[in-house]
């Protein structure tokens, strides 16, 4: 009886070993099963004056998130690489760390940066997949830190890259939250548009056009353009670049974040108007009796 007993808990064991033992992270998990150079590598600055380059051509704020979150991934793919392939080779761990480290700064500072949200459907993808990769990386440092529980600087390194995480977390969350209340502001625009007096009207504007797209008011009324983006905005009537769809209907120049710009319509109809320095970026101003 006890020996049957005995191995069932042997059974046991093993079945729970294997279990932990599949969840560790590799760098494949990490969807990136070859990191390739390593920074044990003299090589190893061509592969960061290659992620300097690309940053030089990317200027859309969502795209520099992304692209930073992906070298930050490749960078949690390497440090997992360095541990399976030196786990003897301190020094060879740490710096692995303390790159990390510098690019997830880097991240974070990008992230906090971007104000693009309710929008873009790209800020939501986004979001998801820092989400995603926030979590594989817990695990993973979370991994290092129990591997390097008798070497208190590499544990703290990786206990550091944890908390760092949390905080990536945390800001993830604010955009999230910041998201879905400019979602409720500007369902409840243009709810208020269509069933108030019609009397006025009040557009944001982004990187990403107007908010909300199409307006309605009664003749004589009045709509504010508020720039809540990075970038300069300059509404003005259709077509570009002459704005003669609608004589006077032109902001004149360049709105800085924050400045406004608004326009009495005397006129029924449905007027067309765009971003005299973003023609792709248009909406509509629907004027009635």
């Amino acid at each position: 009886m006890i020996k049957k007993y005995l191995v069932l808990f042997l059974v046991f064991g093993f079945l729970v070993t294997g279990v932990l033992y599949a969840k560790a992270i590799t760098p494949g998990d990490l969807g990136v099963p070859d990191p390739g150079v390593l920074p044990t590598s003299p090589f190893y600055f061509f592969k960061e004056w290659g992620r300097g380059f690309r940053r030089l051509f990317i200027f859309n704020p969502v795209a520099r998130v992304e692209l930073e979150l992906g070298i930050v991934n490749e960078k949690a793919a390497e440090a997992a690489k360095v541990e399976e392939v030196f786990p003897e080779n301190d020094d060879a761990v740490k710096k692995a760390l303390e790159n990390y480290k510098l690019a997830h700064e880097r991240l974070m500072s990008r992230l906090q940066a971007l104000k693009e949200t309710s929008k873009n459907p790209n800020v939501d993808k986004l979001l998801r997949n820092l989400v995603e990769k926030i979590t594989k990386h817990e695990q993973l440092f979370s991994e290092l830190e129990e591997k390097f529980k008798e070497k208190a600087e590499l544990k703290n390194l990786a206990g550091d890259a944890k908390d760092d995480l949390e905080r990536l977390s945390e800001e993830a969350d604010k955009k999230k939250v910041k998201q879905q209340e400019e979602e409720k502001e500007s369902k409840n625009e243009g709810k208020t548009n269509e069933e108030g007096n019609l009397t006025s009207a009040t557009v944001n504007v982004t990187e990403n056009g107007f908010a909300p797209r199409e307006v309605k008011i009664k003749r004589g009324g009045k709509v504010t353009w508020i720039n809540k983006g990075t970038d300069a905005v300059w509404p003005a009537s259709a077509p570009h670049p002459v704005h003669t769809g609608y004589p006077g209907f032109d902001a004149l120049r360049g709105l800085a974040n924050g400045e406004s710009y608004s326009f009495a319509f005397d006129k029924v109809g449905s007027w067309k108007y765009h971003n005299h320095l973003n023609p792709s970026m248009t909406g509509v101003v629907n004027v009635v009796e």
